[in-house]
């Protein structure tokens, strides 16, 4: 909201990486979420722990996943849809 105010690309992106930032921690609680869950030592393949998510047998971190998602992919979108308007 306070870019559409200001306008100003640099808090755009830097909302941007802060989302980014939030996305990473976001997927290490996922593989540690599956690897408890599932008695699994060592890595997890990234297809997995996100099926498992997005199985809904959990609809909560399903449904935040999904929002996540959407808010990622709409911010960049809004970034570079800015950046090349500018």
């Amino acid at each position: 909201m306070s870019f559409i105010v200001t306008q100003e690309l640099a808090l755009a992106w830097t909302t941007f990486a802060v989302i980014t930032a939030g996305q990473t921690f976001g997927d290490l609680v996922m593989f540690a979420s599956y690897r408890s869950r599932m008695s699994v030592v060592g890595s997890v393949p990234y297809f997995a722990a996100a099926r498992d998510v997005l199985s809904f047998r959990r609809p909560a971190p399903a449904v935040h996943a999904i929002c996540g998602a959407i808010a990622w992919f709409g911010m960049l979108a809004i970034c570079i849809a800015a950046t090349v308007t500018a």
